[in-house]
């Protein structure tokens, strides 16, 4: 019985060396391999990123062939002349209030972060409706966060008129009206007027006039109302459409020409 216990023992102690001995060798093997597989991924990846579909909506096929920048500027439909990335001068190119660089790849850098160079991403820095084209929600987080560094709601291209740039506005204005600024100043986010703080602190005060005339104070806080509303589309956050159905909710008169009845 001694002998078949130190048998049965010298079984079981075999099994461990071999089984450990056996996840020794794999551990090497994964060590070893891991530069190749990480370069093989660098490539699928690279692959891929070459794969990327054509914009959807261009006029012309051949402009598929360029690089993405003028891809898009040669668009008729749907661009964006307001908020779009545009080129300054040969060799730099903005977005609001800061240089965006791009590679040779298309891959875009803005204060030192690079936000990669997907298509949806560039449909958002160049396209004008967000809805008339195809975009992951990483794509819709990385536009947010540009737009916030960039002070973008602040500082359009051009002048945004009735024909150019309300998709867009509209669409900043519903996923950005909450957002607070980056405090780096009057005009880029911070607290200054145009800024995200401003704005924010703006909206803050309406909520609590509005509570208080629906307490009651109608006649005191129509015009502490209006001098809110009135603000807020001076940095361009409201437009007349949006200060007529304010008022209609709160029943205030609103002129048929934009202007507050008086």
């Amino acid at each position: 019985m001694a002998d078949y216990r130190r048998l049965q023992q010298k079984a079981r102690d075999d099994d461990i060396n071999s089984r450990l001995g056996q996840l020794e060798a794999e551990k090497a093997i994964v060590v070893k391999s891991k530069p190749i597989v990480e370069s093989l991924d660098k490539v699928a990846d690279k692959i891929q990123q070459s794969r990327l579909p054509p914009v959807q909506d261009t006029d012309d096929e051949e402009n598929v062939g360029l690089p993405l920048y003028e891809e898009y500027t040669a668009l008729t439909n749907n661009r964006d002349h307001v908020f779009g990335m545009y080129k300054k001068d040969e060799t730099t190119f903005w977005l609001g209030n800061k240089q965006v660089f791009i590679d040779p790849d298309g891959n875009i850098t803005i204060d030192g972060y690079d936000y990669g160079h997907t298509r949806g991403l560039w449909n958002f820095l160049m396209l004008n409706d967000p809805y008339k084209f195809k975009s992951t929600e990483k794509d819709e987080r990385d536009y947010l966060d540009i737009a916030k560094r960039t002070s973008l709601f602040n500082y359009p291209r051009i002048e945004m008129t009735s024909s150019n740039g309300t998709a867009k506005f509209k669409w900043l204005k519903k996923h950005m009206a909450v957002a607070k600024g980056d405090e780096e100043g009057e005009g880029e986010g911070g607290s200054g007027i145009g800024g995200n703080d401003y704005i924010s602190n703006l909206i803050k005060r309406l909520h609590l006039v509005v509570a208080e005339r629906y307490a009651g104070n109608v006649e005191a806080t129509t015009p502490v109302i209006l001098q809110i509303l009135k603000d807020l589309k001076g940095v361009k956050y409201l437009t007349d459409g949006d200060i007529a159905n304010t008022c209609k909710e709160l029943c205030i008169p609103f002129g048929s020409r934009g202007t507050v009845a008086t």
